[in-house]
């Protein structure tokens, strides 16, 4: 299985999209087709032709709109994305991690890696010694 990184996950997606949206096109014009063509038929086979088409065409409506509905959200979560990405890119310049210091100094398992004072002494130091 090969992994695609996000801007080519995102152009592959677009790509999709744009043939999903062209079937889509290409469907309503043959159905608009078909309209025709049964319109000129026998009263008798016209009628059943033309339920089946009001079924297709309410098909094709309903893919339309989900089509429509999952583009918008690809879209918002494609800008999400770049905006993340180069807000990330700019906190990583402006905040750089630090490798070490206080708030890495944890031993195993985030435990701090000096002991914990004992009550009533200073400094880790026991007065009991």
């Amino acid at each position: 299985m090969r992994f695609c990184n996000l801007k080519e996950c995102e152009k592959q997606k677009r790509q999709k999209f744009s043939e999903i949206k062209a079937g889509l096109d290409d469907a309503e014009s043959l159905i608009r087709k078909m309209d025709l063509e049964a319109r000129s038929l026998q009263p008798n086979v016209k009628a059943v032709l033309l339920a089946k088409l009001r079924e297709y065409k309410s098909d094709l409506n309903n893919l339309k709109s989900e089509h429509k509905r999952l583009a918008s959200a690809n879209s918002n979560q494609a800008a999400r994305d770049d905006l993340l990405e180069s807000g990330m890119a700019d906190a990583m310049s402006l905040f750089p991690r630090p490798q070490s210091g206080p708030l890495h100094a944890h031993g195993p398992e985030g435990a701090p890696s000096s002991p914990v004072p004992e009550r009533g002494s200073h400094d880790g130091v026991s007065k009991a010694q």
